[in-house]
């Protein structure tokens, strides 16, 4: 299979075999991969990263010790859940358990992304296009504000920042309450998008 390979900040691709799956792991096969600033930060050092790079993924899933998970659509999932706690025994749910594991962590060495993925994974629904399911990741992202910080219905919100994140950020305070959300401008073309949702 080929893969993107980064090392010492050069992106390559390369010819690697299929990888071997570990039991209770299934193998994915990377339908559409999007590239996060943290991509990009590897390429410039962070964590002294060799590998090959990637989380916004929306994959199918293959080989697996349980038959119905093959073929199921999967998105990515960043942290790694403990295994351990209450969370564990929630694979069929729709959100990712890793989620609300409390032991939960960043894997300082991010996953290849054709590497084996947990059952736990959150299954894309059918009905959203690849270009769209890619983007769970990344929004998972963004609704954990609305966890992290209390804001009080109608309150004007600040986002810094016009990149991916700050947009999606600014779209889900938009969601639940109708905040009104302001954000920096730095890219008036980035900045287009925010205001055409609102």
């Amino acid at each position: 299979m080929l893969a993107v390979h980064l090392e010492n900040g050069v992106v390559t691709t390369r010819a690697l075999p299929l990888p071997r799956r570990p039991q209770g792991f299934a193998l994915l096969r990377l339908l559409v991969g999007g590239i996060c600033n943290t991509d990009l930060e590897l390429q410039r050092g962070y964590y002294e990263f060799a590998g090959t790079p990637g989380h916004e993924i929306r994959s199918r899933s293959g080989e697996a010790d349980t038959t119905s998970l093959t073929g199921r659509r999967v998105v990515g999932e960043i942290n790694l859940a403990c295994a351990h706690c209450e969370c564990a025994g929630e694979a069929s749910a729709a959100i990712a358990p890793t989620a609300r594991c409390s032991h939960r962590e960043a894997p300082r060495r991010l996953c290849r992304v054709f590497d084996a993925a947990r059952a736990q994974s959150a299954r894309a629904t059918r009905r959203i296009p690849l270009e769209r399911a890619v983007f769970t990741e990344p929004l998972a992202a963004a609704c954990e504000i609305l966890d992290q910080v209390s804001i009080p219905p109608g309150e004007t919100v600040a986002v810094l920042g016009d990149g991916k994140l700050g947009l999606l950020v600014a779209m889900v305070l938009q969601r639940p309450r109708r905040e009104k959300s302001t954000c920096s401008r730095r890219h008036p073309e980035k900045l287009r998008i925010a205001a055409a949702t609102g």
